[in-house]
């Protein structure tokens, strides 16, 4: 099962929970019952240069912090185009890595609402295709199209 780690401002259990009961069987989490502090002392005690590496909300086994580049890397380009919920073509993506669910800005497109800057929907992986809302509105959008993930 998953739980919350001790230290509490560490805790990643939000990012863990999309795992499977299988995955988490297999899970290791060697320092999920201890403080960051803690880690950070012994890890000066022993003279490893990570024990004054700042803190980073980064992937943390992505050196350079560059998750999409990475991930590009390991599984290939998905560009596709950007379509609206209506199906009208809104513009093009290089690849589905950079986008997240409820994002509004970077997205490049053709059109925007005056108001509020289009929002990302949802993007079919298998289709390379994102579609995106053009004139949202609070009140027309469902709590999952207007949540930030």
């Amino acid at each position: 099962t998953l739980s919350r780690a001790v230290d509490l401002s560490k805790d990643q259990s939000y990012v863990l929970a999309v795992l499977n009961r299988g995955q988490l069987q297999r899970a290791m989490f060697p320092l999920g019952d201890t403080l960051k502090l803690d880690i950070r002392q012994e890890a000066r005690a022993l003279g490893l240069l990570v024990a004054e590496k700042p803190d980073s909300h980064d992937i943390c086994f992505i050196p350079d912090g560059d998750t999409r580049a990475f991930l590009t890397r390991n599984f290939g380009e998905r560009p596709g185009d950007i379509v609206d919920v209506d199906g009208v073509m809104m513009g093009h993506h290089e690849g589905s890595y950079g986008f997240t669910v409820g994002q509004r800005k970077g997205l490049g497109l053709m059109q925007a609402a005056p108001d509020r800057a289009p929002r990302f929907r949802r993007l079919v992986l298998s289709l390379s295709r994102g579609s995106c809302r053009r004139h949202w509105h609070p009140r027309r959008a469902s709590r999952r199209e207007s949540s930030g993930g």
